[in-house]
């Protein structure tokens, strides 16, 4: 084996354009895997849909036309079916690996005839990291004619500094990407593979190691940063003070992190301590990792969190983080399959109540979904008598405790197209008035105004279908004249907050170009 192609999938802004601009990030498993390889010495090609914003088609043609000796695929769960589509458009041309969490987790739930079967016309597949033993197997693989399951679990990295430190010159865009740590709890949340995946909890890079990928990044023209840690900021006051340290030295390098995990005992830590005001300005949309607020719900998902005190904790880390000019974008989980009425409306009036967060719709019709490799996964297909082999599509279906719950459920998805391009464009938005630090300004106070007000009609009307779904009396007419009215609020709002984007652009210094296509084509 010498040319290797490795393959990205994921969404394109061709078929999908209302999506936050961190979905067409190029992924960062695949550039160490790319790296591991070439420093073995082969001739390695990346194909990355989301980044260079190519359909399927595209991709097939780009393999053909790199003609590589092996093909690798680098699997999510929402991906399954594009890896079988291009696979069986090959032909049996390649070698065909494929890696990453979900093929990780998935073969232990699947029944051999079942994984064969999936997995039809794939050579191997591979579990666990690929930095260490993949270019080793690679160097020596003949086909044998038959799936092979490589466990490369045990082989993991412990010093995340033997790492390559990443170039970030072999993608497109002003968006860059770093990784600074990997896992998280040793025995984390029961909804989350990750601790399954890191069984050896978390581990970090040094702050020198990162900072000469800062230093990559800012060479390249990277001006806006994802990172993409499970866990920044760790669990001491030490790694506290280096995820802070990381920032300041973006801040030093005029480099805007648009995406950072945290959870909400982290921010409030960091607010203790007096560092989110030296943020300002440079850490931008903290995906705080909220999930719910429902003291039995938390119970429920297996939360690593005291239950009694967590919602009055969560609503200080909003504080915090608005109050020190930090925008954010919470991890909310709002249904799941023991969801009561009761516990929909907490969380609703949680939202609402707290900077308006309601006015993004997503988190109030946010559903769990299952992934192998979690406790969740496997305590449901055991209690529920449900086969692993019949819950595999990019989402598995499980039916609700209350069926009252269910119809909730179902009735959202109604709305969802209008709902999902405002949450897009209303995120944008967010991001550009935060990154110019304007939310005090003008247009600041336009956009608080205009999120405010759809905070209000999306509690509304969330609020009104607890109560219509919660009657055993309720009819259609009255959930279609439900639907009706709020769809039509909502189309105008959707121009209301197209109109102020475009505002905030023409005052904006800093503006986040998407790669390959801009912003302002989807939000103007």
């Amino acid at each position: 084996m010498n040319k290797i192609a490795l393959i990205s999938l994921g969404a394109c802004r061709k078929e999908y354009p209302y999506q936050q601009h961190m979905t067409y990030i190029t992924p960062p498993g695949i550039r160490y895997v790319k790296a591991a390889l070439s420093n073995y010495g082969f001739n390695v090609g990346i194909i990355d849909q989301p980044n260079e914003n190519i359909l399927d088609e595209d991709i097939i043609e780009r393999i053909k036309a790199f003609n590589p000796e092996m093909v690798l695929f680098n699997q999510f769960f929402s991906t399954r079916s594009q890896v079988r589509k291009i696979i069986s458009s090959l032909g049996n041309k390649y070698a065909i690996g494929i890696g990453g969490h979900d093929v990780t987790f998935q073969v232990d739930y699947l029944s051999e005839s079942s994984l064969r079967e999936q997995y039809r016309g794939v050579d191997f597949l591979w579990r666990g990291e690929a930095d260490r033993g993949l270019a080793e197997f690679i160097d020596g693989y003949k086909r044998p004619g038959s799936l092979s399951i490589i466990d490369n679990r045990p082989n993991r990295v412990q010093d995340l500094d033997s790492l390559p430190v990443l170039p970030h010159d072999d993608y497109n865009g002003e968006i860059g990407f770093i990784v600074t740590s990997r896992g998280c709890f040793s025995n984390g949340c029961d909804f989350c593979s990750t601790s399954r995946f890191y069984p050896d909890g978390w581990r970090y890079r040094s702050f020198e190691h990162v900072e000469r990928e800062l230093l990559n990044l800012k060479k390249n023209n990277r001006k806006f940063i994802a990172v993409f840690d499970d866990n920044f900021f760790g669990f001491t006051d030490e790694s506290l003070e280096r995820g802070a340290a990381i920032i300041n030295k973006c801040r030093d390098l005029d480099l805007k992190i648009i995406f950072l995990m945290a959870s909400v005992k982290q921010v409030a830590d960091l607010n203790d301590r007096g560092y989110l005001g030296s943020f300002r300005g440079t850490l931008n949309n903290v995906f705080l990792g909220l999930e719910n607020i429902d003291d039995n719900a938390l119970r429920v998902l297996g939360k690593r969190c005291n239950v009694n005190t967590y919602k009055n904790l969560s609503a200080t880390a909003i504080d915090a983080l608005d109050a020190n000019g930090i925008s954010m974008f919470l991890g909310y989980i709002n249904f799941n399959p023991f969801s009561t009425l009761e516990e929909l409306e907490n969380n609703a009036r949680f939202l609402h109540e707290n900077h308006d967060q309601a006015s993004q719709f997503l988190y109030l019709s946010k559903k769990l979904q299952l992934f192998e490799g979690t406790r969740f996964f496997d305590n449901y297909v055991r209690d529920n008598d449900v086969s692993a082999d019949g819950i595999s599509g990019a989402e598995y279906l499980y039916d609700f405790k209350d069926r009252r719950v269910g119809r909730v459920s179902s009735i959202i998805k109604l709305v969802q197209n209008e709902t999902m391009i405002f949450d897009c464009v209303d995120f944008e938005t967010s991001t550009l008035l935060y990154v110019n630090q304007l939310q005090n300004g003008k247009y600041g106070k336009e956009y608080a105004s205009l999120k405010k007000e759809i905070s209000n009609n999306n509690f509304e009307f969330f609020m009104k279908l607890l109560d219509l779904c919660g009657k055993d009396d309720s009819n259609a007419v009255d959930v279609f004249d439900l639907l009706g009215d709020y769809k039509e609020k909502f189309k105008k709002n959707i121009g209301r907050t197209k109109d102020l984007y475009v505002k905030i652009k023409e005052n904006s210094q800093y503006v986040i170009n998407e790669p390959v296509e801009h912003v302002e084509r989807v939000c103007v």
